[in-house]
């Protein structure tokens, strides 16, 4: 009886060491459990505060930017409207032409380039209409927009026609001018590198000493025109229409027609698209 009451009494110790070991654990479970539940709300707090200074950052880059772009713009149309404005008045000062005095001319340029410089390709193309329209793109200004920038710019149809005009000197890369009309038009030191003008017609139109790599003239008509001492490297002719066509010391390496070369047109000392050269004077 001795034993089996010495026996109860430890397995009793050891069942109340058992409960106060999982007490204690217990309690540290809850405690650790408060710890997080603590922690969580700065968490999210942070997470949140973090996220929408990120999102307002954002928003008032987004909107700096735009009213940055919308001033830009006010100003690109404050020297446009000017620009009309200046030169129409003093075209009209002076009986409606400007052609017949070197200093007016000069005034006409420095205007222009000036304003050109500031535009976007849009009002560009606008100025390149007005000069057009003012009659300011004829043989006596030949040399009068000599570093005229109208790259990329882009003029389709009924208002892409020019006759009787000169560009000397001007910029057209990667410009498009398509369904145009070109009748009695010299370029002469121009650069039309990767320039469109697919669809377009030209008729007496000579191309002197122009830079037109990788051109295209794809479904173009071009008749009684000539092409003297250009490059002409990569251009496309494909399904372009050549009626009397003269090529005269021009670059055609790597150049695409749909027909051959002999045909419709007269080639003389130039370099061929495969390489070789043509028959020289």
């Amino acid at each position: 009886t001795l034993g089996s009451s010495s026996a109860m009494l430890q397995y009793y110790r050891r069942s109340l060491s058992a409960n106060k070991n999982n007490d204690r654990v217990k309690r540290t479970k809850l405690e650790n459990i408060k710890v997080l539940v603590s922690l969580i709300l700065p968490i999210n707090i942070g997470i949140f505060t973090l996220v929408t200074t990120l999102q307002n950052r954002h928003i008032a880059s987004e909107e700096r930017e735009q009213h940055q772009n919308q001033a830009q713009d006010q100003q690109r149309e404050t020297v446009f409207v000017n620009y009309i404005n200046d030169i129409a008045r003093y075209r009209d000062k002076n009986s409606g032409s400007l052609n017949n005095n070197s200093n007016k001319l000069l005034y006409t340029r420095t205007k222009t380039l000036t304003a050109l410089r500031k535009l976007d390709i849009v009002r560009k193309k606008h100025i390149l209409l007005f000069l057009k329209e003012s009659s300011l793109l004829s043989n006596d200004t030949q040399s009068l927009w000599f570093g005229a920038d109208f790259n990329r710019i882009k003029i389709d149809g009924n208002d892409c026609r020019f006759s009787n005009a000169t560009f000397w000197g001007v910029q057209f890369q990667y410009a498009s001018l398509t369904n145009c009309q070109f009748e009695n038009v010299i370029f002469r030191d121009t650069n039309f590198n990767h320039a469109t003008l697919t669809q377009s017609s030209f008729y007496k139109t000579h191309f002197i000493s122009c830079h037109m790599e990788q051109i295209n003239f794809q479904d173009a008509i071009i008749f009684l025109s000539y092409f003297n001492s250009s490059i002409l490297s990569f251009a496309n002719f494909l399904h372009t229409t050549l009626s009397t066509v003269y090529f005269l010391n021009v670059n055609l390496t790597g150049a695409i027609f749909s027909t051959k070369l002999s045909n419709f047109f007269v080639i003389r000392n130039s370099l061929l698209p495969n390489g070789t050269f043509s028959p020289v004077d």
